[in-house]
């Protein structure tokens, strides 16, 4: 009877959605909208997405009765489509009843949330599931949430090819949200910023680099863009932050810039993240020299997981640019995913004392502090693949970056020279070649017959 006053009532759903699952495992599943055959089964994720619910579930050693399931709207909405339609915040504002209720009655210890519209009606943190997905979340209910990939995302639909490239994904997300249904929250993550350095702050770290030159130093940089969207100074650096541990960073204000300096000129590997076409070009143009051994991490990524490299997660997202899975924050979530995500900050434009905001400069400390942690796990893990990310993404991208910076110079009357020999031997080795082949392979007649020749004379000219 509820449903009369709901806006579904007037698209004249068929079937209302029950709750499923034996609710042996304290992990509730949360889906969108019910499609066809939920809506004539009155049970969620028993359709195509269901099926491929299923097999994630079975492919990462779990069995789908073990929880519950259910959709933010129980019904079908017309042509299975809800986001952007002109009755959707009414219809699930009616239908939130009916989720409360559940939660409340299973009291779930995490709620694994599929696709953006589970997020937002779930999570309190803003932004879409290519930015938040694998992050443990604050939910309106109380208990975290971990959002991911809804099937139906994943699956070719009308024409489209669809994202099973994110499969693994989709399994890597459920598993983890299994174990922490199962074990608890895992511990909270400490840290030890230095977000207002002293000068004997500066001068203990970098000190701390000379007594261990295999130190690797994580950095990362501010431009003016950060706190300015129209700077009238384009890449003037504002802050540069560094990290060689877990849970450390030293964030350092333009006026400890000498000490940065000192830092890139000591020799200690130095990591960055999509830093080799970014922050080393900036920190060069404004004369700092890079001595450290360079590791950009999203190459070290990008070499580990080549799957995330293009953007077919990205529905609408420029095609020249790498996938949202490519990101840092995207990157920590499968290591950290207790690490709080905060990228797409808003920072006012002022300074306190020379110094950026406190928000900026904690910006910056997550920053180094994720790049560090990332870079850890990632080289940990890169075992036989070592010599092929050394060889063919780092000291190939240094190799290439010396070509950038200083030119090709080319000789024209060289290269003519060396196209008129490469097509000499191209014309020899063809003509060697021929003789090998049996007289009986080689093509003596026109495919299609001679030519100007009558039909009835060609296969006794032949």
């Amino acid at each position: 009877l509820t449903c009369k006053s709901c806006p579904g009532w007037s698209w004249g759903c068929d079937g209302y959605s029950r709750v499923s699952g034996e609710n042996r495992i304290s992990l509730l599943i949360v889906g969108e909208a019910s499609g066809s055959t939920e809506e004539k089964r009155g049970e969620p994720f028993v359709g195509a997405s269901g099926r491929l619910l299923n097999d994630a579930l079975r492919m990462a050693g779990l069995r789908r009765a073990d929880y519950s399931c259910t959709n933010i709207l129980r019904c079908r909405p017309p042509g299975n489509f809800l986001k952007g339609a002109p009755y959707e915040r009414a219809a699930i504002d009616h239908c939130k009843q009916y989720l409360d209720d559940v939660v409340a009655t299973l009291q779930p210890k995490l709620i694994l949330a599929l696709g953006d519209i589970a997020l937002r009606e779930l999570s309190t943190v803003v932004g879409s599931i290519s930015e938040l997905r694998g992050y443990l979340l604050k939910s309106r209910y109380g208990m975290p949430v971990l959002a991911t990939y809804h099937p139906a995302f994943l699956m070719p639909r009308k024409g489209q090819p669809g994202a099973m490239h994110l499969l693994g994904v989709l399994i890597h997300d459920i598993k983890r949200a299994n174990q922490i249904a199962r074990n608890g929250l895992p511990t909270p993550l400490p840290t030890a910023y230095i977000l207002t350095p002293t000068y004997q702050d500066v001068r203990d770290y970098i000190e701390r680099l000379r007594q261990q030159p295999q130190l690797q130093s994580a950095y990362d940089i501010e431009t003016e863009e950060l706190v300015n969207p129209k700077p009238k100074v384009s890449k003037r650096i504002i802050q540069i932050q560094f990290s060689s541990a877990p849970s450390e960073a030293i964030v350092l204000g333009e006026k400890h810039f000498d000490g940065a300096k000192e830092i890139f000129a000591l020799g200690n590997p130095l990591w960055d993240f999509y830093g080799r076409l970014f922050d080393r070009q900036i920190l060069r143009s404004n004369g700092f020299i890079l001595n450290g051994e360079l590791h950009d991490l999203f190459e070290l990524y990008g070499h580990l997981q080549s799957g995330f490299l293009s953007n077919k997660d990205d529905a609408n997202g420029d095609k020249g640019t790498p996938s949202k899975l490519m990101s840092l924050q995207s990157c920590l979530s499968f290591y950290n995913p207790e690490f709080r995500p905060w990228k797409k900050a808003y920072f006012p434009q002022c300074e306190v004392n020379g110094l950026l905001p406190l928000p900026v400069r904690l910006y910056g400390a997550r920053d180094v502090d994720a790049t560090v942690r990332v870079g850890l796990r990632m080289f940990a893990s890169l075992g036989e693949l070592a010599q092929g990310y050394d060889r063919h993404k780092r000291q190939l991208g240094m190799v290439l970056d010396e070509l950038s910076a200083r030119g090709l110079p080319v000789d024209r009357e060289r290269q003519l020279e060396l196209r008129e020999y490469i097509t000499g031997e191209e014309e020899r080795h063809s003509a060697d070649l021929q003789e090998l082949v049996p007289l009986e392979l080689r093509p003596i007649a026109p495919k299609d017959g001679y030519k100007g020749f009558p039909k009835d004379l060609r296969e006794a000219v032949k």
